[in-house]
């Protein structure tokens, strides 16, 4: 979002000061091994930890000439030193540090320094050693009276310390890849980087750089656990060097909050900054907000963040709305007519069994059946048997729905992405409960209302109200109709949520992990609690609102890490501006990605999935199972447990359990069965030894095996260090002869008994390999969440492999089977007779299939957000208008803004008396004017009668003017400026409660009537723009009515509203503001 040169919030001085040729500017790729090379030549190994503060202290404060570019090599060197002192040689002083394990040069420091605290003038054995004795002494002296970050070393203990380290224990050094890291999130890019390359650490180069241009700098995190981590991790590296840093956690009241805020760099989350957001634009005075200006943000797990979670709105909830629909009898009209449509698809499918129906009269029946039921067993059966007519099927479903759906009740989209009425169920459903999705009729009858000029103001108003409240109530009900349809048909349980101690617990798609203290919003959450018997529990008024995205492009500058970003380069390019950079890792992959095997039927799929890992536990390698729900994670365990195969489950009906799983995945003979919960996030480390465990493990088998039948084992290795492995090992057994080595790949080894002559019997088949085996069930809709779950393997260079197994029955792979089915070059029969398709053809065509899936995922995104950007701008521009009246002082927050308020009332009335000016009719317009001004402001005008038109407003808003100044007369000039903003902010946050409710209301009725995005976001569009007018002059009017109400008498006790905030309890919700919008989380704090 920003560009290094040309940005001011981010340049010493004037921007055409460019910086001097010796100094390389920090530009695209191609030019970053010139900003690594001018790094390398400030050595500042030789500056004492005091140098190295004064020196960065210099460069915060000089003169404001050179611009950040011709810093960044000194700050990124100064940095990168420090880090190798703080993180690597400060560990000596650790008293967790194992010291027996350092070289015995350093132990008999230590020695050496403990006789010396106990009889001064013991000497060590040389000047090395010695200079780390003194700084012993030192640290233990001073680290009584002082933080560890404000001790400082000289430059000679660190060399000393280099010198005798032998085996390089307290060496920690930034990597290359962490500085590219650092240039590149520097420039407002996304940086994609390999699980474990250290990203925590490459995000410290940018936080300084920030801090010494004076941008107050947000490191957001993905929970409150990392930003505490890394703070703490990184403390020492910023302080020592005269940057503060803090951390904003969930668990912090509102000083702390605020004096973390004023750090030179803060960790926190988006959840905790968003809400902090919110909360401060829901304050009444400057002194009470802890947040400050949001200057630039580094993002982790930026894919999830701004992509995944983009469309979240975060809300900011207050008082519960009681039951705003009548519950139970909508539950009792939808399940009724859920039986009706059910016994419609009953005769569909009887209709499809009998033997005279046509072949075109089946498919017609099957389309029907999609849109009807898409899970039904009858459609699905004929699927299984004929794969290849469902792309057809849905074919004729999408184009012909009109024709199709005149016996359905409802329609349900064929992904389950939504769920329209159709003509037979909005009848069923206007008998049962009334008029309930078009409001049309009374719209108007409200506004023929209010042209009728023949009837009392007084009257008309109360007409309107009563109008006004039945058509809420009618779209209110619609809208529960429509969650409640949603709560039956779209969400499963152990899918999209579970339940668990008579509590509704959402589960996160991308992560599988529960949210125990989230709700779904704007009624869905109800209706779900409805339809699974538990007590439904009331909504929470909306007091503040915004989305994800619309909360961080509140940021002036912003970048973000990820391992799995290159995916989704476009969408954070149309979104944010942002590019991504993919960095070479820093230890060459050794995982073995054996792609995609393709089985017929999901039944298969399973068990070949069952055998692979009853194959790996008997060789020791470690096993994970990914799976993409409760329901299959439970499946598998359950199958393994009939095989008697020792496992753990981890999904998030059992998450309490998960630290303890994942740090036994990584053991020998360990099986892991997960959900997603395994993948982003997740460090499964493996055993000391593991590999060679493994391997012993296979000379065994092969013993085994030989010694119980008489021939060969022939064994299959993945990857040439293995084979390299697994031969010298066999080659040193005395007991095993290697018969032939080759195959096409040249990694296969023949192995019989040393003291046998002659192969008699076909060769056991063995596979070889090493390291974590992560093995997928399932395609996501986004490759990211496959890659981070094969990320869990092969982490730092260490060894692994993984593979995803694959049905023609699977969600996505049922729409494409064609292009599967096609390739019979690649088909093939696995150990057990089952037939699978595997090759790059075949891995080649899955990832096209899942392109689609991930096209048609930022499709539904891009939807949601067609709708959140509305909120999110019309929430931006309330909260700067409010913001200005709440922070006295500023700019249009004295007397200026009421006057200005006083004009524009005058103009809207004006406007709306006389839309038209005939002589014939302006007296009776005139004198609608003058009633109205009378009974709401207490101001006569009648004296303007006969004023110029183009004069009228501004001699009506004179009045209204005078009035003020009245008021302000008898209150006193500081009680009245107290009044008025008390006032306004309370009509402004009072209306904008209304206003937010309104249009979410609009959001349901709109698809209720319209399965066409286009058409129904037009609309929405429409009404959202004439609502934000309407909102104005509403805060306008309600605020004069309001003033001029108030007693002018001085002494009247005056007292700012506080909103009202249950800030105890936290709520996190998957919002479904759209019947498009599949799965968008949402956070909501009450």
């Amino acid at each position: 979002m920003n560009s290094l040169l040309g940005s001011s919030a981010l340049t010493f001085g004037p921007v055409n000061q460019g910086p001097p040729t010796s100094h390389p500017k920090l530009g695209p790729p191609k030019d970053s091994r010139a900003v690594l090379d001018a790094i390398r030549r400030h050595d500042v190994t030789a500056y004492s930890d005091t140098d190295l503060k004064d020196a960065m202290a210099r460069l915060r404060t000089r003169p404001p000439h050179p611009s950040v570019s011709q810093v960044l090599p000194e700050v990124f060197a100064i940095v990168s030193e420090v880090i190798s002192r703080r993180l690597g040689a400060w560990r000596l002083f650790d008293t967790g540090f194992d010291r027996k394990s350092l070289p015995e040069s350093l132990q008999t420091c230590w020695r050496t320094a403990d006789l010396s605290r106990e009889s001064s003038g013991t000497a060590a054995t040389g000047p090395d050693q010695q200079t780390i004795v003194d700084a012993m002494l030192m640290v233990h002296r001073e680290i009584q009276v002082r933080p560890p970050w404000d001790i400082s070393m000289p430059a000679g203990f660190y060399q000393a310390l280099r010198r005798q380290d032998e085996k390089g224990l307290l060496t920690f050094e930034a990597t290359e890849e962490q500085l590219l890291a650092g240039l590149h999130l520097f420039q407002g890019n996304i940086v994609q980087m390999n699980a474990g390359e250290g990203k925590t650490v490459a995000g410290a180069f940018p936080a300084v750089l920030h801090a010494v241009a004076g941008t107050s700098v947000y490191v957001i995190t993905a929970n409150n656990y990392l930003a505490a981590r890394d703070a703490d991790l990184l403390a020492p590296v910023y302080q020592s060097l005269g940057i503060t840093v803090g951390a904003v956690l969930e668990y912090m009241e509102d000083d702390e909050r605020r004096y973390n805020y004023q750090m030179a760099i803060v960790y926190s989350t988006m959840r905790e900054m968003g809400f902090d957001y919110l909360r401060d634009n829901l304050k009444t005075t400057a002194s009470s907000r802890v947040q400050g200006k949001l200057d630039a943000a580094i993002i982790d797990e930026a894919d999830h963040g701004l992509i995944d979670e983009a469309s979240t709105p975060m809300i900011i909830s207050g008082a519960p709305l009681g039951n705003r629909s009548p519950m139970a009898k909508v539950k009792k009209a939808v399940t009724q007519l859920i039986r009706l449509q059910r016994d419609v698809v009953r005769e569909l499918a009887g209709e499809l069994a009998r033997p005279d129906t046509s072949l075109d009269g089946a498919s017609h029946i099957l389309a029907k059946l999609l849109l009807a039921e898409p899970d039904n067993p009858a459609l699905e059966q004929r699927l299984r048997d004929n794969p290849r007519r469902f792309k057809e099927i849905k074919s004729e479903a999408e184009q012909e729905q009109t024709g199709l759906t005149s016996e359905l009740y409802y329609v349900i989209d064929p992904d389950r992405r939504f769920v329209t009425l159709a003509e037979k169920g909005r009848d069923f459903l206007t008998q049962c409960l009334g008029p309930f999705y078009d409001g049309r009729s009374m719209e108007e009858s409200l506004e023929s209302l209010w042209t009728n000029r023949e009837m009392p103001l007084a009257e008309r108003r109360k007409k309107a109200a009563s109008l006004t409240t039945r058509l809420a109530r009618q779209y209110n009900l619609g809208n529960q109709v429509y969650q409640m349809l949603r709560a039956y048909l779209l969400l499963e349980r152990d899918v999209d949520y579970l339940v668990a101690e008579d509590q509704l617990v959402l589960i996160d798609k991308a992560t599988g992990r529960p949210k125990p203290d989230a709700i779904y919003q704007h009624g869905l959450q109800p209706a779900l609690e409805a339809k699974e018997g538990l007590t439904p529990n009331p909504e929470g008024e909306t007091l503040g609102h915004i989305s994800v995205e619309g909360f961080v492009k509140q940021f002036q500058s912003l970048c973000g890490m990820t391992g799995t970003a290159i995916g989704s380069q476009d969408e954070f390019q149309q979104k944010y501006g942002l590019p991504v950079t993919v960095l070479p890792p820093m230890h060459p992959l050794q995982r073995v990605d054996l792609g995609y095997r393709v089985y017929l039927t999901d039944a298969e799929k399973t068990s070949a999935i069952i055998d692979q890992v009853i194959s790996s536990h008997e060789l020791g390698q470690p096993v994970l199972v990914g799976t993409l729900t409760v329901e299959q994670s439970q499946e598998i365990s359950r199958m393994l447990s009939d095989k008697a195969i020792p496992h753990n489950l981890l999904n998030a009906v059992n998450s309490d359990t998960e630290a303890e799983i994942i740090r036994n995945a990584g053991s020998f003979g360990a099986a892991t069965v997960a959900t997603n919960m395994a993948g982003r996030g997740t460090d499964i480390l493996l055993a000391p030894g593991l590999d060679g465990q493994i391997a012993q493990r296979c000379i065994r088998l092969v013993h085994q095996t030989l010694e119980r039948e008489d021939g060969s084992v022939e064994i299959n290795c993945l990857s040439p260090r293995e084979f390299s492995v697994l031969k010298s090992l066999l080659l040193a057994d005395s007991g095993l002869r290697v018969e032939k080595e080759g195959s096409p790949n040249g990694l296969r080894l023949t192995v019989r008994l040393h003291d046998t002559s002659g192969i008699t019997a076909k060769p056991r088949l063995l596979d070889f390999a090493l390291g974590l085996r992560v093995i997928g069930t399932e395609l996501n809709d986004t490759p990211r969440i496959d890659l981070q779950l094969n990320g869990r393997s092969g982490r730092q260079g260490s060894f692994g492999v993984s593979q995803t197994f694959l049905s023609l029955e699977d969600r996505l792979l049922n729409l494409h089977v064609d292009g599967v089915l096609k390739l019979t070059k690649r088909r093939d029969l696995d150990g057990m007779g089952r037939t699978y398709y595997s090759g790059q053809d075949v891995d080649r065509h899955v990832q096209e299939v899942q392109g689609i899936a991930e096209h048609e995922g930022e499709t539904q995104r891009a939807l949601v957000q067609d709708y959140a950007s509305v909120l999110d701008h019309q929430t931006r521009l309330f909260y700067r208008r409010r913001g200005e009246v709440a922070v006295a002082g500023s700019p249009g927050s004295g007397p200026s803004l009421w006057r200005d308020q006083a004009q524009e009332r005058a103009i809207e009335l004006v406007s709306a008396h006389f839309p038209q000016v005939t002589l014939e009719e302006y007296d009776a317009q005139f004198d609608r004017l003058v009633e109205e001004v009378q009974l709401d402001y207490q101001v006569d005008c009648s004296s303007l009668r006969g004023w110029d038109m183009n004069l009228l407003p501004q001699e009506l808003g004179h009045l209204f003017i005078d009035r003020m100044a009245d008021l302000e007369s008898g209150l006193g000039a500081k009680e009245y400026a107290a009044l008025a903003r008390s006032i306004y902010l309370k009509a402004c946050d009072e209306i904008w409660k209304a206003h937010i409710v309104e249009l979410q209301d609009s959001i349901s009725n709109q698809l209720l009537a319209s399965t066409d995005h286009k058409s129904a976001v037009a609309l929405y569009i429409q009404r959202s723009f004439q609502a934000w007018q309407g909102f104005w002059e509403r805060v306008n009017a309600e605020f004069m009515f309001r003033l001029f109400a108030f007693p002018s008498a001085r002494g009247y006790a005056l007292s700012t509203p506080k909103v009202q905030l249950n800030d105890d309890v936290q709520t996190l919700i998957a919002d479904r503001p759209m019947a498009l919008a599949g799965d968008s989380g949402s956070t909501r704090r009450n």
